[in-house]
């Protein structure tokens, strides 16, 4: 008899261990052979960005979104819950949801947070299953960035870095052609056309330090910080593209003839 339950005893031990490793084996298959992962891809973390509407773009990798919120949890699929600054809750079989106003659900990969005031501003997203909870493991990712004050008063200091090609310049540009300014988050001219042997200057006149940068390297101020220059010396023809690195939405063109 006692043989016997040392028999059954194994027997169901076995039996357990299958049933554990069936149940490891469905919860890998649900995401493939890889976990689910978020990101946000804006604005980025430590970024200066201007107030007003701000919008948080993700990339979401091995899952699925649905627009099926409230509906039965089905493994492997769900939405993304976005914060604004709050922290993202991750308690398990509790709805993630925050007070009103400090979160939004969707299922799609960006949503866009309305007058954002100026100062430092959290913004956080987290997988969601379909009936709101987090997934377990949570997976949540987070940005902190300064929204600027609008208006602020321009400093009056001044400093010229300059770079300049070795080539000698073939033409003495007239006029105000040649003259960017940088202000309210935008090269104002965005685009402009000057003669070869021109010299370019940007001034920043906003309040936050920005950039000018080739886009293929050609030139590069590094940080220009309030009321300061740079100017750069074109002795090529051709059409050089520039941003700003520190604020990527801000874009310029120089076309030299």
């Amino acid at each position: 008899m006692k043989r016997m339950s040392f028999k059954w005893a194994r027997f169901f031990l076995v039996l357990a261990m299958v049933g554990v490793l069936v149940s490891a084996l469905a919860a890998c298959s649900s995401y493939g052979s890889k976990a689910p992962s978020i990101q946000i891809t804006s604005p980025v973390n430590g970024s200066t960005i201007p107030p007003g509407d701000v919008t948080v773009t993700v990339k979401v990798s091995n899952f699925k979104l649905v627009d099926k919120l409230g509906q039965t949890n089905v493994s492997g699929e769900g939405h993304i819950h976005y914060f604004f600054d709050v922290d993202a809750p991750t308690t398990q079989g509790q709805p993630a949801v925050t007070a009103p106003g400090t979160y939004a659900p969707t299922a799609d990969t960006s949503y866009t947070w309305h007058n954002v005031t100026p100062g430092t501003h959290t913004f956080s997203v987290e997988l969601i299953n379909n009936d709101h909870t987090p997934l377990n493991p949570p997976y949540v990712a987070k940005v902190t960035v300064t929204v600027a004050a609008a208006g602020t008063p321009t400093p009056t200091r001044t400093a010229a870095p300059t770079a300049t090609p070795t080539a000698t310049p073939t033409a003495t540009p007239t006029g105000t052609a040649n003259k960017v300014s940088l202000q309210g988050f935008a090269f104002n001219p965005s685009s402009i056309t000057v003669p070869m042997g021109t010299t370019v200057t940007w001034t920043n006149n906003d309040s936050v330090t920005h950039t000018i940068t080739s886009n293929t390297g050609a030139f590069g101020s590094g940080n220009l910080n309030p009321g300061q220059t740079f100017s750069f010396t074109f002795n090529q023809a051709g059409t050089f593209a520039y941003h700003c690195s520190i604020h990527t939405y801000m874009h310029g063109t120089v076309v030299v003839q």
